[in-house]
């Protein structure tokens, strides 16, 4: 009949160190994802971007046709630079102020030796001053026009500089939207990039929050690498809970394998916030509530005990348990109090 018993996984009660554990979820998340659009219209001619692709700040993603751009640039070049023109042969105009300063002068001499009427002096002075605020208005309104074309000409050569699409950031590139040959606005969506930084965010529930801190050690496992635990820490806590979940956020920074890190990952961890050395330990899958199995003999003993501190994979156990006693470790489900078992691999 030994043969028809159910085979129970065990594991002894051991004397370790317990950890007080917050759990969590866990997901990897790239540190900012950013949206690639135009600054100006045009069709594409030519595009580097690739899907999974990663490209460094700077470097040329998109080529936007200039031929229309590039000919109103010109042609506004041509009136900025006939505009300057137009300032030197004013030149002329200052040679004119100079003469009717020189008869001024003259004027104002032979007035001294009372050669000239006043009334003909106060017209000398007069036509002198019309002349003098003329220019002196002209070269303010030539100078300000000069700066504002100055200004639009770079504009011009800035909007130029546009047609050319560079990567404003390195990363990922993980969706696209146009491709060459395409007619595209200004503000349109050329493509998504993910940041290469990758941030370990950690979601822990509100009840579970109060005490975690910057620098507290966490243990990570990501489903992708099965029971392989990394090693972390408290890198950043955010204050706020998310209003719709009223989980907490919390990042950690991992203390080795970060090359394996891929954005998308998921899993759990345990924010260590406290420990005690040598006491009574049994994998966490093991307890139930308040309750494990025990077996004495080939029999399932259904125990009620006190559990402490709890980690990611084992519990404290502070009452009605002893050291190296077998408690059921898996599919803890199959099995009722009283049920005769063997133990799993003992070849009964």
């Amino acid at each position: 009949m030994t043969g028809l018993q159910p085979k129970a996984s065990v594991a002894p009660v051991t004397r370790g160190v317990a950890l007080d554990a917050v759990p969590g979820s866990l997901t990897v998340n790239p540190a900012y994802s950013l949206t690639l659009t135009t600054e100006v219209s045009g069709r594409i001619l030519s595009s580097s971007l690739e899907l999974g692709k990663r490209i460094e700040e700077g470097d040329i993603l998109i080529e936007i046709d200039p031929t229309d751009l590039r000919l109103q640039y010109e042609s506004f070049k041509a009136n900025y630079e006939a505009f300057k023109k137009k300032i030197v042969l004013r030149g002329q105009e200052r040679i004119a102020l100079q003469q009717a300063k020189d008869d001024l002068d003259n004027a104002e001499r032979l007035f001294r030796e009372g050669n000239l009427s006043q009334l003909e002096i106060a017209r000398q002075r007069e036509s002198f001053q019309l002349l003098l605020e003329s220019q002196e208005e002209q070269k303010i309104s030539d100078d300000n026009q000069l700066r504002q074309m100055e200004i639009q000409l770079k504009e011009w050569q800035r909007t130029l500089e546009k047609t050319t699409v560079v990567a404003p950031v390195s990363g990922i590139v993980t969706r696209i939207f146009a491709w060459p040959g395409e007619l595209v606005g200004v503000r349109t969506s050329l493509a998504t990039i993910y940041s290469d930084e990758l941030l370990v965010e950690a979601k822990v529930n509100e009840e579970n929050f109060a005490g975690i801190q910057i620098g507290h050690p966490a243990r990570i496992r990501f489903l992708a690498f099965g029971d392989r635990i990394f090693q972390a820490e408290v890198e950043k806590v955010l204050p706020n809970a998310d209003p719709e979940t009223q989980q907490y956020t919390v990042y950690l920074q991992l203390a080795e394998g970060e090359e394996l890190l891929r954005s998308g990952l998921t899993g759990e961890v345990s924010i260590i916030k406290n420990r005690r050395e040598d006491t009574l330990l049994v994998p966490r899958r093991a307890l139930f509530g308040n309750f494990v199995y025990v077996v004495n003999d080939g029999v399932v003993e259904l125990r009620q005990v006190r559990s402490g501190f709890l980690g990611l994979n084992q519990a404290e156990i502070l009452e009605n348990l002893e050291e190296g006693e077998l408690v059921i470790a898996d599919e803890i489900d199959r099995f009722r109090d009283g049920d005769q078992v063997s133990l799993a691999g003992s070849g009964d």
